[in-house]
Formats: structure tokens, C-alpha cells, sequence
């Protein structure tokens, strides 16, 4: 049966468009995950100049950056019977791209460590708002049941 995705012309697009999906939505979210340990040295700092945190304070604070995105998860839960598939990750992927600049430009600029926090929320909503949700229910969509 997954020959028939490569022979027929349309599914092949869509293998390749759903792959080019999935694929830049790891990198926002990896990307993103890489600097949970950079905020939350800059946001939950104790003042302490050793340096050293202990592994339930980093693992506890890891969790609240992460928790950060189920407000997005919730929201495309929401939207996506109203915007469907295709445009919720559209412009899941535009919120995205909007995100990091922002905070590209801000971490330069911006010596507040808290606004630095905020842009991470938005980027952590954005990438759970859109393309989480679209890159496991649009196969689902595009593909027929042989597949």
C-alpha cells in the first residue's frame, strides 16, 4: 500500500508536503526546548553565586516553561474545527517565525529578564497552538486508510 503514495503524483506531494511540515516543526520545538536551561537561569535565579541548582528545582522549573504550551494545545483544540487543518498551521507556523524574531531582537535589546520569559511563552504557545496539534491530525486528513 505505500506504493501507491509514491506512484500516484498528488500523494507524493503530500508525503513530501507533510514531511516538510514535520520537519520544521521539530526544529521549533527543539529549537525552542534548547533554552529552557537559558531562561530558567535568567527568569528563576536565586542570587547565589556558586552557581550550582539543585536537579528538583531545575526539573520543577522545566516544568513550568513546559506547561507553558498547553494554553496553545487548548487553543488549537478550539480553532481547528473553525480554521481547519491546513490554516491553523499556517499560521501556527507565521506565529512562529513572528515569535523568534521578536525575541532574537529582544535578547540583544532587552535586559529585562522577564520579557525574555514572555517571548518564550509566546513561542511555547505558538509551536503547541499550530503545528503540534496539525503535524499528527493532518496525515490523518490527507492520506487514505491504506496508507
Amino acid at each position: 500500500h505505500v506504493k501507491v503514495g509514491f506512484e500516484d503524483p498528488n500523494m507524493f506531494k503530500n508525503i513530501i508536503a507533510t514531511c516538510l511540515g514535520w520537519f520544521i516543526y521539530d526544529i521549533a520545538f527543539y529549537g525552542s526546548n534548547a533554552f529552557i536551561p537559558t531562561i530558567t537561569s535568567l527568569v528563576f535565579s536565586s542570587g547565589s553565586d556558586d552557581g550550582k541548582i539543585s536537579i528538583s528545582s531545575t526539573a520543577s522549573q522545566g516544568m513550568i516553561l513546559t506547561a507553558v504550551g498547553i494554553p496553545g494545545v487548548l487553543g488549537a483544540l478550539m480553532s481547528l474545527s473553525l480554521v481547519g487543518t491546513k490554516s491553523l498551521s499556517v499560521w501556527g507556523f507565521l506565529l512562529i517565525a513572528f515569535s523568534m524574531a521578536a525575541m532574537a531582537v529582544a535578547w540583544e535589546t532587552v535586559t529585562d529578564s522577564y520579557a525574555l520569559f514572555g517571548f518564550y511563552i509566546l513561542i511555547a504557545f505558538a509551536v503547541n497552538w499550530g503545528p503540534n496539534m496539525t503535524t499528527f491530525v493532518l496525515p490523518q486528513e490527507v492520506f487514505p486508510v491504506e496508507i
